[in-house]
């Protein structure tokens, strides 16, 4: 075993490193993944709400479509 030792480093800054090397891009796109899920596919029906029905990610691109209306409030000052 003493061959092992010598290779690996076992000080905590490498754990940290390694963690960040390999888990925070695994993270990233698995929260990648479930935002491009839940942005293209569509939202419950709600017969309350007033905004525009349909996939939020072809709201934003083409508003024109779904006949939305701007709620911008404009402040002068």
């Amino acid at each position: 075993m003493p061959c092992l030792l010598s290779v690996y480093d076992y000080s905590p800054t490498v754990y940290r490193l390694v963690f960040r090397w390999l888990a925070i891009p695994w993270i990233q796109a698995e929260l990648d993944a479930w935002m491009k899920c839940f942005n293209e596919s569509p939202c419950r029906a709600d017969k309350h709400k007033i905004l525009p029905k349909g996939i939020p990610d072809l709201i934003a691109l083409k508003p024109h479509l779904y006949h939305s209306t701007d709620y911008k409030v404009t402040y002068i000052f």
